[in-house]
């Protein structure tokens, strides 16, 4: 028999330590994992994830943040115990409202911060899970052939009278607008960046779907328009001739994962919290079919070729250093 004391220490660390295999503790027969992720994304983490963890189901609700604020609100949070979801400002409220429990991460590892952007919450209740990158897909031959000039900054989108080849997502219909024009107007300061908007809306085409924005410049309807980044890194995996282009002063925003208050299934929750958070779950975002920014430096070593990396844009100018958070 051992003895008592090694026999608690060894529980205690099973039931705290985030960033292991899941192998310490007996898991639930299943975890219910809320998200608003794509299938193609969902799926990949959903076999990898039953593979790693052999008995355990990994059942997915799908909804949208505004639902899912609804879902967690209530008793019993919906049976729901992982919310994993690209919605920056749904996590500080349910945080607030107490709908998660707090998670314990190896910094060394998961640092929380890209470039001086704290991403992950300095609470403790969510963690950054990837990050996606603010730009401009560009399609350089049209640009010659209209004799316009590649754009580099958020500035140039005003600089040029594009003759309706600019393309911009409508506010409040695209999910990442809200965001995009945030950054742009902390980049450019607000009443120059509202300044900004509006010359270049004037001469822009005005796009309600968020995949369509990007579409715009693949389909040869527009030779620029603003976008977040892996629409764009998609169509240039799919051999089409467009190219992205990062602002100086842009951003990386994070989708993230918590675990809530209620898990119903708490061990498989942190099983799972664990897998998305370790180095082959993190790599995985490196997949053609997801072309995501993984938040663990040390996963960049497989980077496919051309891969930015944003943990080594320091000092470029390139991030904004503060991100309101809520």
């Amino acid at each position: 028999m051992r003895p008592l004391l090694p026999r608690i220490a060894a529980s205690l660390l099973g039931s705290v330590l985030m960033l292991g295999s899941g192998a310490g503790w007996a898991l639930e027969g299943q975890v219910v994992v809320m998200t608003s992720y794509p299938d193609e994304l969902v799926q990949r983490y959903e076999q990898a994830f039953e593979r790693a963890n052999p008995g355990t189901d990994l059942q997915v609700v799908w909804k949208p943040s505004r639902d899912a604020a609804v879902e967690l609100a209530k008793p019993d949070q919906g049976g729901v115990d992982v919310y994993w979801t690209p919605s920056l400002g749904s996590f500080p409220r349910l945080r607030d409202a107490g709908a998660f429990r707090p998670l314990t991460v190896d910094r060394a590892v998961l640092p929380g911060v890209v470039d001086g952007q704290v991403v992950s919450d300095r609470q403790g209740f969510f963690e950054a899970f990837e990050v996606a990158g603010y730009g401009l897909i560009v399609n350089p031959a049209a640009l010659a052939r209209d004799r316009l000039p590649q754009p580099a900054t958020w500035r140039d989108l005003a600089a040029t009278r594009w003759k309706g080849r600019l393309a911009l997502p409508i506010a409040g219909q695209v999910g990442f607008s809200g965001a995009l024009y945030d950054i742009l107007l902390q980049a450019e300061g607000w009443e120059a960046g509202w300044a900004l908007l509006g010359e270049a809306a004037a001469d822009a085409t005005l796009v309600g779907s968020g995949g369509q924005v990007s579409e715009s410049v693949v389909n040869g309807e527009a030779d620029v328009a603003v976008t977040v980044d892996f629409f764009a890194r998609s169509a240039i995996a799919n051999g089409h001739p467009v190219a992205l282009v990062y602002p100086p002063r842009t951003a990386f925003l994070p989708a993230q994962v918590a675990i809530t208050r209620a898990a119903p299934h708490p061990d498989a929750a942190r099983a799972f919290v664990d897998f998305v958070l370790s180095a082959p779950g993190q790599a995985l975002l490196f997949h053609p079919d997801i072309r995501r920014y993984p938040v663990r430096p040390d996963v960049y070593t497989q980077a496919p070729a051309g891969y930015v990396n944003p943990f080594q844009r320091i000092g470029a100018e390139a991030m904004l250093t503060t991100w309101r958070r809520g």
